[in-house]
C-alpha cells in the first residue's frame, strides 16, 4: 500500500509567541501578520486559492524574510542612535532625559536624588 498524501487545506491558526496568525505549507511557516485582522484573512485566503488553483502548490515559491547583513544591522543602528542620542556639553544624554545628566553617575558619586513631591 502507498502512502496517503495529506489534501488537507492549511488551518489558519494563531502563534501564540508572536500573537500573529500562521499556516503551514509543505512544512514551512507562513506568517500573515496579526491574528483576526482581516488583511491576515485575506492573505490566507488568496495564497490558499492561488495553491488550489495550481494543483495545491504554488504558483510561486513563499517570499522568506532573507537574513540582515552585518552592513545593514549598523546603519540600522547607527539611524536609531542619531535620533535617539543628543550630544550635549556634559557628554552624550538621552533624548527626552530632562535633567541634561548622563543615567549613571560617575564612579564615586551618589545619583541624584528625585525631586520631591
Amino acid at each position: 500500500m502507498s502512502p496517503k498524501h495529506r489534501t488537507r487545506t492549511p488551518s489558519y491558526r494563531l502563534h501564540r509567541p508572536t500573537g500573529q496568525a500562521v499556516f503551514q505549507i509543505d512544512v514551512q511557516d507562513c506568517y500573515l501578520g496579526k491574528y483576526g485582522t482581516d488583511s491576515s484573512r485575506e492573505k490566507y485566503d488568496r495564497i490558499i486559492s492561488e495553491r488550489l488553483a495550481n494543483g495545491r502548490r504554488l504558483s510561486e515559491p513563499m517570499q522568506t524574510q532573507r537574513d540582515l547583513t552585518t552592513v545593514e544591522l549598523i546603519v540600522a543602528y547607527w539611524k536609531f542612535a542619531e535620533g535617539y542620542y543628543r550630544k550635549t556639553a556634559n557628554g552624550i544624554v538621552r533624548v527626552g532625559d530632562e535633567r541634561g545628566e548622563h543615567h549613571r553617575p560617575a564612579r564615586g558619586q551618589r545619583p541624584p536624588r528625585p525631586p520631591d513631591v
